[in-house]
Formats: structure tokens, C-alpha cells, sequence
């Protein structure tokens, strides 16, 4: 059952990336007010922090059955890891670290939306082992 679940979430990271990189290729400045939105609120980051932790543990309960099984567990491990750092931190500290840092890659919406597609290609691609 917890397979089933873990499997199911990264395919959907895999399809929330290529969705992301569409975005960005055809919409960009919506694209940048949505990232820039995470954010924006404690609502929304910790909204984040709980799908980046569910993100996390699924590519690592799930990362035995992935092509390249070790590179998607340290790559699970090392989301699980940052966020439990965001988690700490103050949300406003967060908040100044995306404007100050963050928004001038942000307005690159079209690269992004190359490395998100190549994330959600390479993350389907990975998913499914033959």
C-alpha cells in the first residue's frame, strides 16, 4: 500500500515538473508569480514544506524499484533534508532569502522550464523500469 502511494507521488513530481516546464515555456510570467507565490505566506510555505517531505519519503520508499535506485534515494534523502531545514528556520528568513536570491532566477522562466522538463522526463523515465 505505502509503495502504491509512493509510486503514485513521484510520478505526480514527474508530471508537476513537466507541468511546470509548460508553464514556463507558454505562460512564463504566470509561471514566475506562482513560484514566487510559495513564499509569499506561512499558508503556502508550509504547504510546501509538507509536499516536499511527501516528495521526499516517496522517492525514497520508492527509489529501490527506480532506474538509477541510489542517485533517487540521496536525491529523496537530500529533499527530506533541506526541508527539515526550511522547517526550522523562521518562515520570514525564508521569505527574505526567495526575494533576495531566488527572484532573479525566477525571472528566467524559460530556463527553469528546461531544467523542470528535464527533471519531470528524467523522474518518469526513471519511474518506469523495464
Amino acid at each position: 500500500m505505502i509503495e502504491t502511494i509512493a509510486v503514485i507521488i513521484v510520478l505526480l513530481v514527474g508530471v508537476f515538473q513537466l507541468g511546470i516546464a509548460t508553464v514556463c515555456f507558454f505562460a512564463p510570467k504566470r509561471a514566475v508569480a506562482f513560484l514566487g507565490a510559495f513564499a509569499g505566506s506561512s499558508k503556502s510555505h508550509y504547504l510546501e514544506m509538507v509536499l516536499r517531505l511527501l516528495a521526499g519519503a516517496a522517492f525514497v520508499i520508492h527509489s529501490p524499484e527506480m532506474r538509477f535506485p541510489t542517485a533517487f534515494l540521496i536525491f529523496g534523502w537530500v529533499l527530506i533534508a533541506l526541508t527539515a531545514v526550511l522547517l526550522i528556520l523562521p518562515w520570514r528568513m525564508n521569505q527574505q532569502f526567495t526575494e533576495k536570491y531566488a527572484a532573479p532566477v525566477i525571472r528566467q522562466a524559460r530556463l527553469i522550464g528546461v531544467f523542470a522538463l528535464a527533471l519531470g522526463g528524467f523522474t518518469l523515465y526513471a519511474t518506469t523500469r523495464s
